[in-house]
């Protein structure tokens, strides 16, 4: 029997970030525009459905939050573990004519 494994990353804290730049009269916009994205970019990022080390510091160091809070890293494709699960062998047969 063969598994796959699901590999998940950690959440993130969307609403307390979003509180902590709130509480600091920070918009998504001065954010995006400090790193030259977009503010659906930024809060992407805050909502953890996109990955972006430049923009998680950007957040990070405007919600004066350490950058683990804001996205959880992903290791790069060389060093995550394969989820492909092997194809069954095909094994035939043959049947003599005589």
């Amino acid at each position: 029997m063969q598994t796959k494994i699901s590999l998940s990353l950690p959440p993130v804290d969307g609403p307390f970030i979003k509180a902590e730049l709130s509480r600091r009269n920070v918009e998504l916009q001065d954010i995006a525009a400090a790193v030259g994205v977009s503010a659906t970019i930024v809060s992407l990022v805050i909502s953890g459905h996109r990955s972006s080390k430049r923009v998680a510091q950007a957040i990070a160091a405007a919600a004066g939050v350490p950058v683990e809070k804001v996205i959880a890293l992903r290791k790069s494709k060389a060093q995550a573990p394969s989820t492909k699960v092997a194809p069954e062998p095909v094994t035939t047969t043959t049947r003599s004519t005589t």
